[in-house]
């Protein structure tokens, strides 16, 4: 199945809610815990993306496991990947559903790549100093890049934000040999 398949499931998505704008931001907050959900316990994932688990059995998980949000669409919607067995492609479709939403919003949104996990105080502040950068609202997603020795490498549209210690090391060796 192509990307533009999960493209489409997340403009669906977006469709259904874009007349409110502030439940946008509901939305985009509850994929982000289901996606959180997701890596803290694959499991979850696995089951709901199990064909051995009848449909009922999982629709009932997707209730219980996500009516708390209280957002209309958010139950039928987790529902429809499960039948549709898009599970496993919940991160492609909350992108799309969050490029679609944070246009609206007027909001660019990020990568930011480390060797371990940030904190959210850390993400915050990197956010900040970017905002001020970029003069605009920034939403920064977390990643873990292992190959990085230590710093962070951040994508927002076409740029690149390199504090790596590889760049850093590289910019004091090109000073060095010019000299």
């Amino acid at each position: 199945m192509s990307k533009s398949k999960y493209v489409s499931y997340g403009k669906a998505l977006y469709d259904l809610v874009v007349t409110n704008k502030a439940e946008l931001e509901e939305y985009q907050k509850a994929l982000h815990d289901i996606e959180e959900g997701f890596f803290a316990h694959p499991e979850l994932q696995a089951t709901l993306a199990s064909y051995s688990v009848p449909l009922d059995k999982l629709y009932g998980i997707v209730e219980e496991a996500y009516s708390h949000f209280e957002l209309k669409h958010l139950v039928p919607f987790m529902k429809l990947l499960v039948n549709k067995r898009l599970i496993n492609h919940f991160s492609d479709i909350r992108t799309a559903f969050n490029s679609f939403a944070n246009e609206t919003r007027g909001v660019k949104e990020g990568i930011v790549y480390s060797v371990h996990r940030l904190s959210s105080e850390e993400i915050s502040k990197l956010s900040a100093s970017l905002e001020k950068k970029l003069g605009s609202k920034v939403e920064l997603t977390s990643r873990l890049e292992p190959s990085l020795l230590g710093g962070v490498r951040i994508y927002i549209d076409d740029k690149v934000f390199d504090g790596s210690i590889e760049t850093k090391l590289e910019n004091l060796r090109n000073t060095l040999l010019k000299d």
